[in-house]
Formats: structure tokens, sequence, C-alpha cells
């Protein structure tokens, strides 16, 4: 898992670059902070839940079509809503 520092600067470089930021690049934050991140339904969609944030029931944001695609903004902000919110408990695993 991300240290306590890595969760900051995962939060700070999304924050800064939401509108270039590719799918793969959030999946291997997302695993690097504990996160469980599968396929949705859908084609492009992905889910993400972690084991051990017993309130987070997961979230879900699109891929969009094409291999590694750059993921929508509001998308990005969410994600790092769910990552601020929960910060003090992925500390405490970390």
């Amino acid at each position: 898992m991300a240290s306590v520092d890595e969760l900051d600067e995962l939060i700070e470089d999304w924050g800064s670059r939401k509108a270039a930021l590719r799918c793969e690049e959030i999946i291997a934050g997302l695993k690097s902070l504990g996160f469980d991140v599968r396929s949705g339904k859908t084609k492009g969609h992905k889910k993400y839940s972690h084991p051990s944030l017993p309130d987070f029931y997961g979230s879900s944001w699109n891929c969009g079509h094409g291999k590694n695609q750059t993921i929508l903004p509001a998308y990005i902000v969410n994600i790092i809503k769910v990552l601020r919110k929960y910060r003090e408990d992925l500390q405490s695993l970390g």
C-alpha cells in the first residue's frame, strides 16, 4: 500500500492533471492504495471498492472506448473526493 506522502502526492497530481489522466494511471494509483478495481458490465466502465473501508461501498468511472483513454475530469474529481473523505482511514492502513 502507498504511504501517507504517496497518497497526498497522488491527490495533488491527479487534481492538477485531471484533464489529462489516462485509465491505466487511475487503476494503478487506486490499486497502490489497496482498492480493488474491476471491470463494470459495460465496456470501458470500471468499479472500485476497498475491503478495509467498511463505510465505502464503492464507486465507478468510465474509461471511454479504445485503449487507455483519457478520463473525463468529472470522474477524477469524484475519485479525489473519495480519497480525501477516507484519507485518515487510508493513512492508518498504510
